[in-house]
């Protein structure tokens, strides 16, 4: 057996191998396109494979991998868009490869030379090959994989153009054996061509993979119905000190069993969704931490400045109408607020805004209480200094 057809059997099973890990990798993770599109790339790149060696150089044969060859480029480059989420391939690419391929079919048909009949479409496999190393080189933030598919495509670019005068070849595995065994750079570039069709597919299904863990991880940390962070969240947010000290805000939307009740939960939750939305474009870290309970980390804001921003949340959910509720029901909230210390754990600020929230819905609710001590403790305090200065 020639080494060229050797080499090609291997490239098969490793193509074939990638291919099923693909679809092993869509059918676990679910909507992941990338995966589809890269499985559609390898599955263009074995059957060109299986053309070029089971078979003599026949029109039919020729004809295959004039559209195979592009095809396993234009879905490579959708891959990575898709996996960058991005839109799809540009239409004029599209028209470009295409035209391209027909250009080679038609001077199949027409009795051109290998060399002449070949380039148009290596050239169209080059073109979708260098859309997804544009999509990659334009990406602002681009971690380690990112990087190393980069350099790897850009390897595979190198090694398309240096072969596309033997690329005929291929379908001669005597004429490609006499190559190889002549030509340094051809032997080199055959074994990068092993090495980097895998390793691209390899750090592809490892970017797909990695991004399905974040999305589930970001999905275990926010709530469902509001998105914004969810009680566990909140709380990994809380556990440690902070730096530059801030104010918590925790809320209460008043009488909401009775809303439920009377309305019903989908009322209940819609309100929820409404007092949701004004927490969204505030700076700082909402967070829906129970039922109807919502917090508002706001670091380096003063305890102050907190009481200010949520009187205005009080005041903009009180003037809601909600479509539901009968004329005489109004929406209201309570608030409570506390402000901590650079260093100071953000926990026992909670507490303390907890306390003042039950004092708020004590004085009458909707309305804001701020503070770290109730009237009592004030007084108690104020008996301790008076004690103290005598």
């Amino acid at each position: 057996m020639s080494v060229s057809i050797s080499m090609h059997l291997v490239v098969f099973g490793l193509i074939a191998a990638l291919a099923i890990l693909c679809a092993v990798v869509y059918a676990t993770l679910r909507n992941q396109s990338a995966s589809i599109w890269l499985a559609a790339a390898l599955g263009c790149g074995g059957i060109e494979t299986v053309v070029l060696t089971s078979t003599v150089r026949t029109d039919l044969a020729v004809a295959a991998v004039s559209c195979l060859v592009p095809g396993a480029y234009l879905c490579l480059s959708q891959s990575i868009r898709a996996l960058l989420r991005l839109p799809g391939t540009d239409r004029r690419l599209i028209i470009a490869v295409s035209a391209l391929t027909l250009s080679s079919l038609v001077l199949l048909a027409a009795g051109a030379g290998a060399l002449l009949q070949s380039l148009p479409f290596q050239i169209a496999g080059a073109l979708a090959l260098a859309d997804g190393i544009l999509c990659l080189y334009r990406k602002r933030a681009r971690d380690i994989l990112d990087t190393a598919l980069l350099g790897i495509l850009l390897t595979m670019a190198f090694i398309v153009f240096a072969r596309m005068p033997v690329f005929p070849l291929l379908f001669d595995p005597q004429a490609m054996d006499e190559v190889l065994q002549q030509s340094t750079l051809q032997r080199w570039l055959l074994g990068a061509a092993m090495i980097t069709t895998p390793a691209s597919v390899l750090i592809m299904i490892a970017k797909i993979v990695l991004e399905v863990i974040a999305s589930h991880r970001e999905r275990s940390e926010r709530d469902y119905l509001t998105n914004l962070m969810n009680r566990r969240s909140f709380e990994r947010v809380s556990s440690g000190t902070t730096t530059d000290g801030g104010a918590v805000i925790v809320c209460d939307i008043d009488h909401f069993k009775s809303i439920n009740d009377r309305y019903g939960h989908a009322t209940g939750d819609d309100i929820i969704r409404v007092f949701a939305s004004l927490l969204h474009g505030l700076e700082g870290l909402p967070a829906r931490v129970g039922g109807e309970e919502f917090a508002l980390l706001l670091p380096g804001a003063t305890e102050d400045e907190a009481c200010v921003i949520a009187d205005a949340i009080r005041e903009r959910f009180h003037a809601l109408r909600h479509p539901t509720l009968h004329g005489d029901h109004r929406l209201s909230a309570s608030f409570g607020v506390a402000g901590f210390a650079p260093g100071e754990t953000l926990q026992n600020a909670l507490v303390h805004a907890d306390r003042a929230l039950y004092r708020a819905k004590d004085e009458g609710r909707n309305r804001v209480a701020s503070g770290r001590t109730g009237p009592m403790e004030q007084v108690m305090a104020g008996v301790l200094r008076t004690a103290s200065a005598g």
